[in-house]
């Protein structure tokens, strides 16, 4: 048996989850998870499918950025979302999934895992796990949603590329830095699962999730709101849309509904 296969079989063992995990599908080569999983969503894979990668030849992050996924060095994996009610909810989704992996990484990290908005979880000020989340719609509504993480855990020797050296972290930077792969996969399911449940029945109760593990409220930050424009101020809130509240100089309140942003100041007392 290979090492996918074995992954596989350990993992069915181990997952508490009602539907993320089941059927779960580990490859030891992928171009991206995203794609695989956007394929089998597409010939009808059910909600909670998940494609887990032992390593990407063609990972990717927000904004078609190229996301290092080297075989050891973290775990890969793209999950197939179905979700109900308003459509609305969809967009909450990669939130969920931020509160879910802040909430599995906080005993192994010491309570050190925050979430920076829209969707990267932060080890002490640099990224150690990013989401995206790409929805198909048809006739207005969601017909899925692959929502796809990469968790960085050890980054090897020679450690992260220069590029990205300063910014980037590795759960081997722990004090739980021999966690299992399989073991911490099920955790990082289980606590996913019941965020994306929250999401979807009660979104006031996930923006308050949010809220307590964030490390972007508070912050001067920097928005980059897409078509050159940008929008400066401190991070005050987050709203029930997931919107980011951003309170400029002159007090005034400017909702950003997806962009990028960058911290500026360390957040205030």
């Amino acid at each position: 048996m290979d090492e996918a296969a074995e992954l596989g079989s350990k993992l069915a063992t181990l997952l508490t989850t009602r539907s993320l995990g089941r059927p779960g599908h580990v490859f030891e080569s992928l171009g991206s998870t995203q794609d695989e999983a956007r394929k089998q969503a597409q010939d009808g894979a059910p909600h909670g499918t998940l494609v887990w990668a032992l390593e990407q030849t063609a990972g990717r992050g927000r904004m078609d950025r190229t996301w290092t996924s080297r075989r050891g060095a973290g775990l890969w994996f793209s999950l197939v979302l179905r979700p109900t009610g308003d459509p609305n909810t969809a967009a909450l989704l990669s939130l969920a999934a931020g509160v879910g992996l802040a909430r599995a990484l906080q005993a192994p990290t010491g309570g050190g895992a925050k979430l920076k908005w829209p969707n990267d979880v932060l080890l002490h000020g640099r990224k150690l796990a990013g989401i995206l989340a790409e929805a198909e719609t048809h006739d207005g509504q969601v017909r899925f949603v692959i929502l796809g993480v990469g968790l960085n855990l050890d980054p090897g020797p020679d450690g992260f590329p220069p590029d990205i050296a300063d910014r980037a972290a590795a759960m081997s930077e722990t004090a739980w830095s021999s966690i299992e792969s399989t073991s911490l996969m099920a955790t990082l399911l289980s606590e996913i699962e019941i965020a994306v449940e929250i999401a979807q029945a009660r979104p006031d109760d996930l923006r308050q999730a949010w809220l307590a593990v964030s490390d972007t409220i508070r912050r001067e930050v920097r928005a980059e709101v897409g078509g050159g424009a940008v929008v400066t101020g401190r991070a005050v809130d987050l709203d029930v849309d997931g919107s980011l509240v951003i309170e400029g100089a002159d007090g005034g309140l400017t909702r950003v509904r997806a962009g990028e942003v960058v911290h500026l100041r360390p957040a205030e007392p």
